[in-house]
């Protein structure tokens, strides 16, 4: 749970008796998810409202004493339990206090429970939704040279195409001794596990599609997969959905994101 780990990292950093003192009253409550706190609350039928409560208690005491910046990545794997308290930190705290939270747009797909969540949390005053670009080829290639130093004109051409600009996958090809051979182990592996959560219609269709040197229609891979209109329609909305392809509106065709 991202808050359990904010509060741990805050007890490492400040050691706990100027945490439980800046707690005050949230000290019992907070020490349900940080032991080091002292003894905890007992639990009741309030017990969730109150541990939010407490939450956004120490966080606007903190920022009374200077400004916070509370940082959650990857909110996309958040369980129901963070994301309500995420939730009610948007909603209620006052004060100089910055909640930046980072997710990807391509785990969010249409079921996910933080499609609901971002609609209801965007609606409030003060919250601001930014879409990160991919890094720029000379951006890619600062990284690059930060990771492995020099590096041939035509290495870094492949990187900087392979990556499409994520700093992530840039760190990873950077670190293959031939980027421009093959993509590593560790990528494969990453966007198989991706893959192997698709039904088996739509990993025909990303199959069929990884022979093309394009985007292909959707007459081509009905053609190709042999999958009958059903399939082929609940397969398409899968994969455009879980951000697997993405949509040309110009040409109606499908390539991969």
């Amino acid at each position: 749970m991202a808050v359990v780990d904010a509060l741990h990292g805050l007890v490492s950093d400040l050691g706990a008796e100027r945490v439980a003192g800046i707690a005050g009253a949230a000290r019992a409550e907070l020490a349900r998810l940080e032991p080091a706190l002292g003894p905890a609350a007992e639990d009741s039928d309030l017990g969730r409202s109150r541990l939010m409560e407490a939450v956004v208690e120490l966080v606007e005491r903190l920022a009374a004493r200077r400004p916070v910046v509370l940082v959650v990545e990857d909110v996309h794997w958040a369980d129901s339990s963070t994301l309500d308290v995420l939730g009610f930190c948007v909603s209620t705290i006052q004060g100089p206090v910055l909640l930046l939270m980072t997710y990807r747009t391509e785990e969010v797909y249409a079921a996910h429970r933080l499609r609901s969540w971002l609609g209801e949390t965007s609606r409030r005053a003060g919250v601001e939704r930014m879409r990160l670009r991919g890094l720029e080829p000379d951006e890619v290639g600062q990284i690059v040279h930060h990771v492995r130093g020099d590096v041939t004109p035509d290495d870094l051409a492949a990187i900087v195409r392979l990556s499409a600009g994520v700093p992530f996958y840039v760190e990873e090809l950077a670190a293959c001794p031939h980027p421009a051979g093959g993509v590593p182990d560790a990528l494969l592996n990453l966007v198989g596990s991706r893959l192997e959560a698709l039904s088996p219609a739509a990993r025909r269709l990303v199959g069929a599609a990884g022979l093309a040197r394009g985007p292909v229609d959707e007459s081509t891979v009905a053609g190709v997969t042999g999958l009958d209109v059903g399939d082929l329609e609940a397969g398409l909305r899968e994969v455009v959905d879980r951000h697997v392809f993405v949509v040309d509106p110009d040409v109606g065709a499908y390539g991969f994101r």
